[in-house]
């Protein structure tokens, strides 16, 4: 489970943490999925998640994270939400090369704009 948890980018010091108060409740084998999602709630749930805007000028924000866990998706509907909040937002592509093409080939092609 620990190498599950680190590859899973949980970081070490939560892992250790995780780990130690799982062995601390002595679980059965079958209950330890659900100990271990209510340990990962816990932790989340104790995560500050507002986004917060600049006083001046543009907010910008990076989004990172593994291959398939779905950045662009929450991308875009963070983005739609902007939008009918009636904020301006600017995307760049998500991957190197469309932002290299992007920079390249000047503003409007592959960047998605609205005012």
């Amino acid at each position: 489970m620990e190498e599950a948890l680190i590859r899973a980018d949980v970081g070490v010091t939560a892992t250790d943490a995780i780990l130690e108060s799982l062995r601390r409740q002595k679980l059965k084998p079958e209950d330890l999925g659900e100990a271990l999602r209510t340990e990962l709630v816990g932790i989340l749930d104790r995560i500050d998640r507002t986004f917060r805007f600049s006083g001046k000028g543009p907010s910008v924000w990076l989004v990172a994270g593994v291959n398939g866990t779905g950045k662009t998706t929450s991308i875009a509907k963070l983005a739609k939400m902007l939008q009918d909040e009636g904020k301006t937002v600017v995307s760049l592509p998500p991957t190197r090369s469309a932002l290299r093409r992007s920079i390249s080939s000047g503003p409007g092609r592959n960047a998605s704009t609205s005012t």
